[in-house]
C-alpha cells in the first residue's frame, strides 16, 4: 500500500489524502473544490498521515530467511511424517499377533479318565525335545512393537513440523 500524505485544500483548509500515484491528478475536496495534486517530489515533501504508515495484519506476516527456513523445515517434517505413517502402518496392521489355538493342549484335564491320562502321558513321554524356532506369532508381536515405535516416531516428527509451521507464522518480522 502506497504511503498517504496530507494535502491542504486551498478553499477550506481541510486535509485531502493523496498518494504518490495520484501526482498531477485533479482531486475533489469534501467542500467541493477541485484541487490539483502536486508533483511526486512535492507530494513526498507533504506531511505523512500516521495511520497509513502502520502495517496491516496481512503485511505483518512478511517473510524473512529465518521464517522461511523454519516453515520449509516444518513442511518437510509434516510430509515425511505422513509418508512414513502411510508406508509403515499397513505393514504393522497386517501382522498376525494372536496366538493360534493348539489343539493338542486343548484337552480338559479335569474331564479325562485315568486311562486317557495314562495314554497322554505315554505319548508325551516318547516325544523327543527338539529345537523349535520362535513361534511366528511371537516374532510378529516383536515386529509389531518395533513398527509401532517407528509409527510414534513419525507422528512425533509430523507434530514437530506442525509446531514449526505455526511458529514460523507467529514470529514477528524484523524491520
Amino acid at each position: 500500500m502506497p504511503q498517504t500524505f496530507k494535502l491542504p485544500c486551498p478553499a477550506c483548509e481541510r486535509s485531502i489524502r493523496v498518494t504518490p500515484p495520484q501526482a498531477g491528478e485533479s482531486l475533489i475536496c469534501e467542500c467541493g473544490a477541485t484541487v490539483q495534486a502536486p508533483t511526486l517530489r512535492e507530494i513526498r515533501a507533504l506531511e505523512p498521515i500516521g495511520e497509513a504508515q502502520t502495517t496491516s495484519p496481512s503485511e505483518g506476516a512478511s517473510w524473512n530467511p529465518l521464517k522461511g527456513t523454519i516453515f520449509v523445515l516444518g513442511a518437510i517434517l509434516i510430509v515425511s511424517g505422513l509418508i512414513g505413517h502411510f508406508r509403515i502402518n499397513p505393514q504393522r496392521q497386517s501382522l498376525a499377533t494372536e496366538a493360534p489355538p493348539f489343539e493338542e493342549l486343548d484337552v480338559a484335564m479335569d474331564s479325562i479318565t485315568p486311562v486317557q491320562a495314562w495314554e497322554a502321558w505315554g505319548y508325551f513321554r516318547g516325544q523327543d525335545l527338539e529345537y523349535r524356532d520362535t513361534p511366528e506369532f511371537l516374532a510378529n508381536r516383536q515386529k509389531h512393537t518395533e513398527l509401532s515405535f517407528y509409527i510414534y516416531l513419525v507422528w512425533g516428527l509430523a507434530i514437530c513440523g506442525v509446531v514449526m509451521v505455526i511458529i514460523s507464522l507467529l514470529i514477528p518480522s524484523r524491520r
